[in-house]
């Protein structure tokens, strides 16, 4: 935009533009950085977990009755 136009921003730019500055500031902030880091660390422990608990009972052998 060029100094001798005017401005386009309308009320819906306006929100749409203040909430990117709000979801940037929101996710540059160090602290909620390690808690998106610990949430997906997390996420991803709980899913290994399940993962090889399924391969072991996969390959779990089984006792036949007497």
């Amino acid at each position: 935009m060029s100094a001798n136009q005017p401005s386009t921003l309308t009320a819906a730019t306006l929100d749409q533009v203040s909430y990117y500055y709000y979801y940037y500031e929101a996710f540059a902030d160090p602290t909620a950085q390690a808690r998106n880091d610990a949430q997906r660390s997390y996420a991803g422990q709980y899913l290994r977990r399940l993962r090889r608990l399924r391969e072991r009972d996969r390959h779990a052998t089984t006792v036949p009755e007497a």
